[in-house]
């Protein structure tokens, strides 16, 4: 059976599938492998940043930006890794289930 792929910046989806409903995050792998944060597609790290915020309402996008980095097992936020979740946070924004205030992001659930 032949799959249709799309290729998205770097990473690929199958046709049928639509990432702006994509919520699933990986996490660890069951052999304790880590991705690099740039294997992680700012799609997948905005679904974190979601189930993240549904939960505490608000964060300083700093802790934000940590604490999505912990859902795929990472500790350290390096500036690099920094810029590549704020991608994802702005990614959440855009699609208007959070807000930008001040310093911290917001819940809508839209």
């Amino acid at each position: 059976m032949s799959r249709e792929l799309v290729i998205d910046g770097n990473f690929l989806w199958s046709k049928n599938t639509s990432p702006n409903d994509w919520q699933v995050v990986r996490g660890v792998a069951t052999d304790g492998w880590l991705r690099d944060t740039e294997l992680i597609s700012p799609v997948e790290a905005a679904a974190a940043a979601e189930w993240l915020l549904s939960r505490a309402i608000s964060l300083p996008e700093s802790d934000l930006a940590r604490e999505i980095l912990h859902c795929f097992g990472i500790s350290r936020l390096t500036r690099k890794a920094e810029k590549h979740m704020r991608a994802a946070i702005d990614l959440v924004c855009t699609r208007g289930k959070a807000i930008r205030e001040a310093e911290r992001i917001v819940w809508t659930g839209q």
